[in-house]
């Protein structure tokens, strides 16, 4: 039967989610779902991108990530599916899988049929007269197509292949060099606050550097380099290589993107003083 992995911008506040997986048990009773993350920034599809990026991997062989952030529905950007060795992914073509599939060398991809896929699943659902709507893809759309990929292990007629190169890209990674500085665009921001950036710890030079200047939104601030929170003074400004392998500033018990007045998508520049 698999498993289910769901990933959403909508929060737990409201039955979305619920219902998503209420379709996929009436289609495959026997899947067993689990709940990536429903509080993911509503509309952004960067952080989603990274979010899955650094999720994925941890999930065991066969899992169907069903990602539902989804800023387009109801246009014509389309649903697609995707595999790579070990995972399914079905998600809107907007970037989020992105990521995930630029790391995968046998990736293939498909993009959904939306009318056969309702054909499908609403026999396999006992469902009579399930328009799809024009806003809650998640429930008409991404909900089936993950259940009857969980149930027979493929998709069926119910897609088309197209090329990974036809699909909209979102790129967690990026940097800009310039005269002595080294910028990076924010692409998550945790609840604690802690501001995740756009390259691996490994790749960036400041691994080299011990304190930094760094120019934001709220002007310049002076800040160290630190293996783990224990090391910094509670309300310190420090940067770290996070749990992820990425580079990351955060202030030691306190929010560092509030007191530094970023957002996802600005720009943090480094300048090294030691």
């Amino acid at each position: 039967m698999g498993l289910i992995a769901l990933m959403t911008d909508f929060g737990n506040r409201d039955p979305y989610v619920a219902i998503m997986k209420g379709v996929i048990k009436r289609i495959n009773p026997g899947v067993e779902i689990a709940d990536v993350a429903h509080e993911l920034p509503p509309f952004r599809v960067l952080p989603a991108a990274y979010s899955l990026y650094n999720t994925y991997k941890w999930y065991p062989p066969g899992t169907v990530f069903g990602v539902v952030i989804d800023p387009g529905v109801g246009t014509d950007r389309r649903a697609i599916v995707a595999k790579t060795k070990n995972y399914w992914f079905v998600a809107p073509d907007n970037g989020v899988l992105s990521p995930v599939l630029k790391k995968a060398s046998d990736a293939e991809v498909y993009v959904v049929d939306e009318e056969e896929l309702n054909r499908v699943a609403s026999g396999e659902a006992g469902l009579t007269n399930w328009n799809i709507s024009s806003t809650f893809h998640g429930r008409d759309v991404f909900a089936p197509a993950t259940a009857l990929i969980s149930k027979y292990g493929r998709p069926g007629k119910w897609v088309y292949p197209v090329g990974v190169d036809e699909l909209v890209e979102e790129n967690i990674f990026w940097e800009k060099k310039e005269k002595s500085e080294i910028s990076y665009k924010v692409v998550n921001i945790d609840r604690f606050g802690n501001v995740a950036l756009s390259t691996l710890f490994s790749d960036s030079t400041l691994k080299n550097f011990h304190r930094v200047i760094i120019r934001t939104n709220e002007g310049i601030l002076e800040t160290r380099r630190v293996k783990t929170f224990g090391e910094a003074e509670v309300g310190e400004l420090i940067f770290y290589e996070n749990s992820f392998g990425f580079l990351e500033i955060a202030i030691n018990q306190d929010n560092a993107s509030k007191q530094l007045g970023v957002d996802i998508g600005d720009v943090i520049s480094f300048r090294s003083i030691s």
